[in-house]
C-alpha cells in the first residue's frame, strides 16, 4: 500500500468546532456574545447522540476586520506599499481585494475614531 493511501483511512473526521476558523473561533466567539455582537445561534446534533448542542455564531468576523483594517489603513496614507508591508500581504493584487476606496470625507472621521488627532 502507498505510504499517502494508508495515511487517508487513519484521518479523522473533524467536528464543527475545528473547522474553518482555527484556534480562535471560539474565543471570538464568546468575546462577541458577552459584548452583545449581533449573530445566531447554530444547533446541530452531534454523530451518535441525542442531545443537540448550540453555538453562537457572532456575524462579525476577524477576517471582517481585515477588510477594515486595510480599507481604513488605505484611507489614511493611500500607500499601496506600506499597506501590503503592514497588513502582511505578499501582493499588490491581495491588497486590492482587501482594501476599499472611501471618500476622503471618511479620512477625519477616522483619525477622530482612533484618537489620531
Amino acid at each position: 500500500m502507498v505510504p499517502n493511501q494508508a495515511n487517508k483511512s487513519a484521518r479523522r473526521t473533524t467536528t464543527p468546532d475545528e473547522q474553518a476558523g482555527g484556534q480562535i473561533k471560539n474565543a471570538w466567539a464568546t468575546a462577541c456574545k458577552k459584548a452583545g455582537f449581533a449573530g445566531h445561534d447554530r444547533v446541530w446534533t452531534p454523530k451518535g447522540s441525542d442531545k443537540p448542542k448550540t453555538k453562537f455564531v457572532p456575524d462579525l468576523t476577524p477576517h471582517c476586520l481585515r477588510h477594515t483594517f486595510a480599507t481604513w489603513h488605505y484611507c489614511l496614507h493611500r500607500d499601496l506599499i506600506r499597506l501590503k508591508d503592514d497588513g502582511g500581504w505578499r501582493t499588490i493584487t491581495m491588497v486590492a481585494r482587501y482594501a476599499k476606496k472611501m471618500p476622503d470625507i471618511y479620512k477625519m472621521e477616522i483619525k477622530n475614531w482612533l484618537d489620531l488627532l
